[in-house]
C-alpha cells in the first residue's frame, strides 16, 4: 500500500495500474519493459486491453503531429518572405533611411548618422566572393576616385562576417567599407532580406538593392533588381544630376 493508493503489475503486461480504494479512481500508465508479477497489498486483476494504446495510433498521431509541424513551418516562411517584400515597398524616395550601426571588415563600428552632411552610397548585395557581388563590387572600385570627387561615401552591406568582409576586400584590393549585418536586422530595416526564387527553388535571401542618401540623410534615390555590371556607372550619372 502507497499511502491510500493500491499498485498492481500486471504478469507479461507492460501496464501498470494505480487505484485509490477511497474514491476508485484509477490511473493507467505504460511500462517500457513488461516484468514478474509483483502485487503489494491485494491480489492480481487482469489488465485491461484498453489500457495500451495500439501502436497504429501512436503512429497516426506521430504523423500528425510531424504534418502540422511541416505546414507550419511553410506557412511561416511564405509570410516572412512576404513581410520582407511589403517592407521594401513601404520605403520611398524622400522618407528618412533607417538607421543602423555595424562593424566593418577590420570590427570598428560604422552609423549611418556618422555621415550626415554628405551623400551615402548603400548597396546590399547577398555574398562576398560570388561571382554577381565581385563583379559590383569591381565595378564600385574601379570608379571610387569619382565617387570621391563627389563627396559621396561607398558602404556595402551583407550578412557575411567581418573576417569574411576583410578577406574579400583584401583579395581585390576593395577601398570602401563593407558592414557586417550577420543578424539581418539592418536588411530587414530596408526591406532587402525576403524570398527569393532560383531554378524553381524559393529561398530567403538579399535582394540586390542600392539607395542613394542624401546629406540630410533622405533616400534620394532607390535602385532595385541592380544589375552588377554597369552599376557603379548608373549611379554616377544620377548623382551628378541630383548634385547639380
Amino acid at each position: 500500500m502507497l499511502g491510500d493508493w493500491f499498485l498492481f503489475e500486471f504478469t507479461n503486461s507492460i501496464t501498470w495500474e494505480v487505484k485509490s480504494p477511497r474514491t476508485g479512481t484509477r490511473l493507467i500508465c505504460v511500462s517500457k519493459y513488461p516484468s514478474k508479477a509483483n502485487t503489494i497489498d491485494s491480489p492480481m486483476v487482469t489488465p485491461s486491453p484498453q489500457a495500451i494504446p495500439p501502436r497504429k495510433f501512436c503512429q497516426s498521431i506521430f504523423l500528425i503531429g510531424l504534418f502540422i509541424l511541416v505546414i507550419g513551418s511553410t506557412i511561416l516562411f511564405i509570410v516572412v518572405g512576404k513581410w520582407g517584400i511589403m517592407q521594401h515597398m513601404d520605403l520611398k524616395v524622400g522618407q528618412t533611411s533607417p538607421s543602423f550601426a555595424l562593424p566593418d571588415q577590420d570590427e570598428k563600428k560604422h552609423r549611418l548618422s556618422d555621415y550626415r552632411g554628405q551623400w551615402v552610397l548603400i548597396y546590399f548585395y547577398p555574398k562576398d566572393d560570388t561571382p554577381g557581388c565581385t563583379k559590383e563590387a569591381c565595378g564600385i572600385r574601379d570608379n571610387f576616385s569619382e565617387f570621391g570627387k563627389l563627396d559621396v561615401k561607398v558602404v556595402g552591406i551583407s550578412a557575411d562576417s567581418p573576417a569574411r568582409h576583410k578577406k574579400f576586400a583584401e583579395k581585390y584590393d576593395l577601398p570602401f567599407t563593407l558592414l557586417a549585418d550577420e543578424e539581418k536586422k539592418v536588411l530587414g530595416k530596408y526591406g532587402v532580406w525576403a524570398r527569393k526564387k532560383m531554378m524553381g527553388r524559393e529561398y530567403m535571401g538579399i535582394l540586390r538593392t542600392s539607395f542613394l542618401v542624401d546629406p540630410k540623410g533622405k533616400i534620394a534615390k532607390i535602385y532595385e533588381n541592380v544589375k552588377p555590371e554597369g552599376h557603379a556607372e548608373e549611379i554616377l550619372k544620377d548623382l551628378a544630376q541630383l548634385k547639380g
